[in-house]
């Protein structure tokens, strides 16, 4: 998998001393709220919260929302929540109008103005009881969660008010509550997650196994009401767990946080995170998540969020080598029922008690947001930001019909012929080319599927085939004695033109992201381009090989060298154990000798010294599968890195090329 990286740094506007910008951020398609609980705008923490669109590139502030009726210490911003272009902003400290009994504020957005629409009250609601702590809202229903709701002989034991919209009018239809006998404590509401006719509420204080171990509830929507589905508890529960502080879902899968989990005797508030699985009618425990590096206090669980197979877990007051509290967020992906911790994020200035990870969340991109209330932007501390980051959806190389899965194929010279056998759409034949061109297949338009592509060293010009639409394009870009080597250098998920000049050393390329030009001197003459991503940032990095050296450029780790062959190796740079990082490779005499990024050495016996090399991720695994094409025989030899398997396809003549040895020179 590609690497998240650091995209954007978000500030409010007017920045509010102490605000606590970011305390909660939450995204509906191109739109983001973020709140600021502290601001002080309408009165001394009466909060505030901001409206963000993003343009495909960057975000941009749209709007401050501010309650109509803000008083002190109301923070206004606790909690939000988004859906198309109706916005729900908790203030959990409202006078509403008892003594912090809370409300909730429902804001609608009509071409780029937002105004405020109602204000939400529990009809039952008391003094403390917090109504807004949380919020979550789908379509026409919100939920509201107020934690410290009392119930008859149990106080603190939380509540969940759901409310339905008619017109332009909200209506408190149904009120949830913890069904155990004895919920004193409970926090029922401390977090709420909505999605695909399901509603998760968060339990912290529940003490099931034991005190306040914590509990996640699952509520199935039938249309007038959530009807429970189940009540999710932890095994190895033990006193204060708190799990359900912070929950989320995706489709078949829920997340809760369990910031106080402590792992190691004596080390207080590690914390855990749990990922729960829907299997048939019920939900059932899938992983238990823990930092690789967490200590007591870290708060790991603070935050969660997931999508698809990817969670996003926050660690509030991780202390890093920025200083005490800086906070952190790591990254897991599942594989199967398996999950493994990817990455930690961290801003590219952190400093110590900005808590970053305090609130996290996906964006309709696959882009991740992440707060941090308590950065100072100046002094005195506690404006807060935003971090987003951006991971690369990367396309298959050579894969024709965007199954994830690489296609075997081959270009025909003598008659300008690509023919794909594609795992999915099955046989093809394209004419495009001319004898003399050089094949330059990849993802110009960014749809994921592999484009029929030539480079004319006769006139210089790059001709294309777009998948997407089956439109045509010819670039003039190089000159004749240049080897095109066309990748995603600016990280935009599209195939950038360009060429590698051996007779200056140079590397050529024509951005897609803006168009803008680019030329940098890297290598000799007698270099091979090895183009790959060797630092996993989504980015193909500049590289050559020369004499039994890979000299490569790293976008993010800058210049490094490695030894790895000898002269007359055949180069094949793949990512062969699916970390994201494209690792050497060379084929000498039918043995393949590959460096793994993450796995290390091996050696393979795959092949005859007249094969060509045709290394791809033919199974989908994500991992590179050694290949070849033998030509005498017009045979494709594939060994599956998936699962072992070895298999021949007769696909092709003596004198064709295989699309997967394009750049190989």
């Amino acid at each position: 998998m590609a690497t998240f990286s650091q995209r954007q740094k978000l500030t409010s506007d007017p920045r509010g001393v102490g605000a606590q910008f970011g305390n909660a951020v939450a995204v509906s398609g191109n739109t983001m709220v973020v709140g600021a609980q502290f601001d002080g705008t309408t009165a001394s923490q009466a909060g505030a919260a901001f409206v963000f669109i993003f343009d495909g590139v960057t975000w941009a502030q749209q709007a401050r929302l501010l309650a109509s009726d803000g008083a002190v210490a109301d923070k206004f911003g606790t909690s939000v929540a988004i859906s198309g272009d109706t916005i729900v902003v908790g203030a959990f400290n409202a006078n509403a109008p008892t003594s912090n009994s809370g409300a909730a504020y429902v804001f609608v957005r009509s071409g780029t103005a937002w105004t405020q629409e109602q204000k939400l009250t529990a009809a039952l609601g008391n003094a403390d009881d917090q109504f807004g702590f949380s919020v979550a809202i789908n379509g026409d229903v919100v939920a509201v969660g107020a934690n410290h709701a009392d119930l008859p002989g149990n106080s603190e034991a939380g509540a969940v008010y759901r409310y339905a919209r008619g017109g332009t009018v909200w209506t408190e239809v149904q009120t949830l509550s913890p069904t155990a006998q004895v919920t004193l404590g409970d926090h029922f509401g401390d977090s709420l997650a909505i999605a695909g006719g399901r509603l998760v509420v968060g339990a912290s204080g529940d003490d099931t196994p034991q005190t306040s171990a914590g509990a996640v509830y699952v509520f199935a929507d039938s249309g007038p009401a959530f009807g429970l589905e189940q009540k999710l508890t932890i095994p190895d529960g033990t006193n204060g767990d708190q799990f359900g502080f912070s929950v989320d879902i995706d489709g078949s899968t829920i997340i809760g946080g369990a910031k106080e989990d402590s792992t190691v005797t004596g080390q207080t508030g590690i914390g855990a995170a749990y990922v729960f699985e829907l299997n048939g009618s019920s939900w059932s425990l899938q992983q238990k998540l823990l930092a690789s590096d967490g200590a007591g206090f870290d708060r790991f669980g603070y935050s969660v969020a997931v999508s698809g197979d990817t969670v996003a877990v926050g660690a509030r007051e991780d202390d890093t080598a920025a200083g005490p509290d800086t906070g952190s967020e790591y990254l897991f992906t599942r594989t199967g029922t398996v999950w493994t911790e990817r990455q930690k994020l961290l801003p590219t200035d952190s400093f110590n008690g900005d808590r970053f990870g305090i609130t996290s969340t996906f964006t309709a991109t696959g882009d991740l947001a992440i707060g941090a209330a308590e950065k100072a932007l100046t002094n005195p501390n506690g404006q807060g930001a935003v971090y987003t980051f951006h991971q690369p959806q990367l396309s298959t190389f050579f894969d024709y019909d965007g199954d994830s899965s690489s296609d075997i194929s081959v270009f025909r010279p003598s008659s300008g012929t690509w023919y794909l056998l594609r795992s999915q759409l099955g046989f093809t034949a394209v004419s495009w080319g001319l004898s003399s061109d050089k094949i330059t297949p990849g993802d110009f338009d960014g749809d994921r599927k592999t484009d029929v592509a030539v480079f004319r060293p006769s006139t210089g010009y790059w001709y294309i085939l777009n998948s997407s639409n089956m439109t045509f394009s010819a670039t003039s870009f190089g000159i004749a004695s240049d080897l095109p080597e066309p990748a995603d250098f600016d990280g935009d998920g599209r195939a950038d033109i360009s060429v590698y000049r051996p007779s200056v050393g140079t590397w050529y390329r024509l951005n897609s992201s803006n168009g803008s030009f680019f030329a940098a001197p890297f290598g000799i003459a007698t270099d091979k381009p090895v183009t790959g991503d060797y630092d996993g940032d989504g980015q193909a990095d500049l590289a050559v090989y020369r004499d039994g050296i890979w000299y490569i450029q790293g976008s993010t780790q800058g210049f490094t060298a490695v030894a790895f062959g000898i002269a007359t190796d055949k180069t094949a740079p793949a990512d062969f154990d699916g970390d994201g990082r494209t690792d050497q490779c060379v084929y000498r005499d039918g043995t393949w000798y590959v460096l793994r990024s993450t796995q290390g050495f091996t050696a393979v016996q795959f092949g005859i010294s007249s094969d060509i090399p045709a290394t791809s991720d033919f199974d989908g695994d994500g991992k590179a599968d050694i290949a070849v094409f033998r030509p005498s025989t017009g045979t494709w030899y594939v060994l599956n890195s998936s699962n072992g398997a070895f298999s021949a396809t007769a696909f092709g003549l003596s004198g064709d090329k295989p699309t997967q040895s394009a750049f190989a020179y």
